[in-house]
């Protein structure tokens, strides 16, 4: 099967290279503005082509849009891909390690150079950003997006549809709800119980 992604933008571009690297086959990509091409890979359609190929047969689909704050186009185009049946793409770059003791769910990717180490389960359509550090025995909840060289130490648990920013570190054993933002560099030392944005060291909620 060849990879369609959906969504255009900058996070696509990093993962037609992460499939580039692992020889994978790259049909285009599916996205609403009217480009003719994505690093030389064509633009097929609009979100209504997915509607009408998905039972081709012949494509594997991979949520493509980024996240910086909110996870929730990423979750809607990931669960409309899943009530089509559609073949849902997981995608590993060839830099990255990934224990045999991990588990990494459907439509996650894990790009360049990041580790996700032995007993770590991340879950479904989740971003591993490059050179992040998931340790081991951490549980990474569905739609989270682990930025560029985040540390997330062992037995820590992040809910779902968080966003841990670029560099941030998080102790051992920290666990965090769902929909947290945890911005660019913090550290966050204690456990977060409740949505919202956290920043700074040690990291203290947004008022």
């Amino acid at each position: 099967m060849r990879l369609v992604f959906v969504g255009g933008g900058g996070h696509c571009r990093s993962c037609i290279d992460a499939a580039e690297r692992a020889q994978i086959g790259i049909a285009g990509v599916v996205d609403p503005d009217a480009r003719a091409d994505v690093l030389g890979y064509p633009v097929l359609g609009d979100d209504t082509w997915i509607d009408t190929h998905v039972s081709d047969g012949e494509f594997a689909f991979l949520v493509s849009v980024g996240t910086t704050g909110s996870a929730a186009i990423r979750r809607r185009i990931f669960e409309h891909l899943r009530r089509l049946n559609a073949t849902i793409a997981t995608l590993v770059s060839a830099t990255a390690v990934v224990s045999r003791h991990a588990t990494v769910g459907e439509g996650t990717v894990v790009l360049e150079r990041a580790v996700v180490n032995a007993n770590a389960r991340v879950g479904a359509n989740c971003i591993i950003n490059t050179a992040a550090l998931i340790e081991h025995d951490a549980r990474i909840g569905d739609h989270t997006h682990v930025s560029t060289g985040a540390l997330i130490n062992g037995n820590v648990v992040i809910g779902q549809g968080c966003m841990i920013g670029s560099g941030a570190v998080i102790r051992h054993g920290v666990r965090i709800a769902d929909g947290v933002v945890v911005g660019a560099g913090a550290t966050v030392l204690a456990d977060i119980d409740a949505a919202g944005t956290w920043v700074g060291t040690p990291a203290r909620r947004m008022k």
